[in-house]
C-alpha cells in the first residue's frame, strides 16, 4: 500500500469495527483502491493489526502546545458559521450576492486541473485559500466551504484533485468509486496538483499574493505534504489529516494550526507529538483537539458532525488565517 491507500483503507476499517460500514462494503471499497479483491484482503490484514498498536492518547482535549493565535472574535464569522445540526442545506448559497462562483481550469503538473473558484464580489485583492477535499472528490460540502471563505473576504479555491482522471463529476452515482480512483492516483499527485492550484491564486488578479490551504481528511494530509514542499503557502489549517512523512516534517515553513479530534485516535495519537517536535523546532504552530469529537466532526453534512467543535474550529482556522495571510 502507499501513504494514501493506506490512510484510506485504515479510515474504512475503523468504521467497520465501530459498526458504521459492513464487511461486503469494506472489502468492496478496499478492492477499489487497490484494484483487486487479493490486495484488498491483505491491506485489510494489515490495516486491522496497525489499528490494534494505535496508542492510547496522552493529553487533554483543547490548546496544544501553547495557544499563540490570539483571541478569537466569535462575531468575525457571523453568516458563515457552521450550522447548529446535521444538514445538507447550504450555509453560503451560491446565488449569494455578496460573493461570485465558478468552475476554472488551470495547468497543473500532469494537465489542466479544475477547480471551484469564490470570491467576493467587491473589486478589491483579497489573501487567498486553497480549500482541499475529502476522499469522494470535488463535491459538497467542499465548495460551500470556499463560498464561506468568499463570504469573510478570501479568494478560495477547491481543486477537483480526480481532474487527472478525468474529474469527480464521472463519479457521482458511486463516490465510493471517487475514492478508489483517489487511492490509484498515487501518493504525491494530490499535493502536486493543490499546490498548482496555490500557484494559481498567488497569480489570480483578485489576490494579494498572500496564500493559506486548508483541508479535511484525505485533504487535511495532502494540505500537510503542500506545505512541506512549497515554502510559498504562508499559513494552513489541516483538519484531522494523516501524518506526513517524518523526513520531511522539518521542512515546514507556513504557520500550521492544526485541527484534530479527541476520540480519533488513530489520526490524533500520531499528530500530538509531531506538534511538539514542530513546536521544539521553533515553527509557528498550534494543536486544537477537539473535545468529545471524532474523525470528520467539520462535515456538516455527515453522522460525526459536532456543531460545538465545528464552529470552535472555524473561529480558530478564520483568527488564523487572518492573522498569517492579513495581518490582523
Amino acid at each position: 500500500m502507499n501513504p494514501t491507500q493506506k490512510y484510506l483503507i485504515e479510515e474504512f476499517v475503523e468504521e467497520y469495527h465501530e459498526h458504521r460500514m459492513s464487511r461486503r462494503e469494506l472489502v468492496r471499497r478496499a478492492a477499489l483502491i487497490m484494484g483487486g479483491l487479493a490486495a484488498a484482503a491483505s491491506a485489510i490484514r494489515a490495516s486491522e493489526q496497525a489499528l490494534a498498536a494505535v496508542p492510547a492518547l496522552s493529553v487533554k482535549p483543547g490548546p496544544w502546545p501553547g495557544n499563540i493565535s490570539g483571541q478569537i472574535r466569535a462575531d468575525r464569522t457571523d453568516g458563515t458559521n457552521p450550522p447548529p445540526a446535521q444538514t445538507t442545506d447550504f450555509v453560503v448559497p451560491p446565488d449569494d450576492p455578496a460573493i461570485i462562483t465558478e468552475m476554472v481550469t488551470f495547468p497543473g503538473p500532469a494537465g489542466d486541473v479544475r477547480g471551484y473558484l469564490a470570491r467576493p464580489a467587491a473589486d478589491g485583492a483579497y489573501p487567498g485559500v486553497v480549500v482541499i477535499h475529502e476522499n469522494r472528490g470535488l463535491v459538497e460540502p467542499n465548495m460551500d466551504i470556499a463560498r464561506r471563505y468568499a463570504k469573510l473576504g478570501y479568494v478560495a479555491l477547491a481543486p477537483d484533485l480526480l481532474s487527472r482522471v478525468g474529474g469527480t463529476e464521472q463519479f457521482l452515482s458511486d463516490l465510493q468509486a471517487a475514492t478508489g480512483a483517489i487511492g490509484q492516483l498515487g501518493p504525491d499527485a494530490p499535493a502536486a496538483d493543490g499546490n498548482a492550484a496555490a500557484a494559481f491564486l498567488r497569480s489570480h488578479p483578485a489576490s494579494t499574493g498572500a496564500v493559506g490551504a486548508t483541508g479535511f481528511c484525505f485533504g487535511g494530509g495532502v494540505v500537510w505534504l503542500m506545505a512541506l514542499r512549497n515554502p510559498d503557502l504562508l499559513a494552513i489549517a489541516p483538519h484531522y489529516g494523516p501524518k506526513p512523512p517524518d523526513p520531511e516534517i522539518p521542512n515546514l515553513q507556513a504557520a500550521a494550526l492544526g485541527l484534530y479530534a479527541e476520540l480519533d485516535t488513530r489520526i490524533t495519537s500520531a499528530i500530538q507529538p509531531m506538534f511538539q517536535q514542530l513546536a521544539d523546532m521553533g515553527k509557528t504552530v498550534e494543536l486544537w483537539i477537539a473535545p468529545g469529537a471524532n474523525h470528520a466532526f467539520f462535515n456538516n453534512t455527515g453522522a460525526a458532525y459536532h456543531p460545538a467543535d465545528a464552529l470552535e474550529a472555524w473561529q480558530r482556522t478564520i483568527s488564523w488565517f487572518d492573522r498569517f495571510l492579513t495581518g490582523v
